[in-house]
């Protein structure tokens, strides 16, 4: 493997006054809206999606993952369709719509050098 991977995310413990319990893990960030721009600071996090929804990728410019956890919130909902988007020149690898049914974790989505992977791909140069 070439080049040096570095998640600069920082995951800062917070003290919950009313318990007392140090609170940890990977950070959640809650997608409620039917388009989210992905944010550099999403890399890295779970992003929890509760309804169908594109997701545009334009801003995301360094080597990066994305998790993605779907909550159905009433069974007339599901299936959800996650669309990947991107309003310059990236190209998606793979489907740009994963459908999921209920409670379910997606495949990570990678970006790297200008393309989105929605599946593991041999990379080849």
């Amino acid at each position: 493997m070439i080049g040096k991977f570095s998640n600069q995310i920082n995951i800062e413990n917070h003290t919950d006054n009313s318990s007392g319990e140090t609170k940890v893990g990977m950070p959640v960030h809650i997608i409620e809206d039917t388009q989210y721009l992905v944010k550099p600071e999403d890399a890295g996090c779970m992003l929890l999606i509760k309804k169908s929804v594109t997701l545009d990728f334009k801003n995301i410019k360094n080597t990066s993952v994305f998790f993605m956890y779907g909550i159905s919130t009433g069974y007339a909902e599901v299936p959800y369709t996650v669309s990947l988007t991107t309003t310059d020149n990236k190209q998606v690898v793979g489907n740009n719509k994963i459908y999921y049914n209920g409670f379910m974790m997606l495949l990570p989505i990678m970006v790297h050098e200008g393309k989105i992977y929605t599946y593991s791909s041999n990379i080849r140069n």
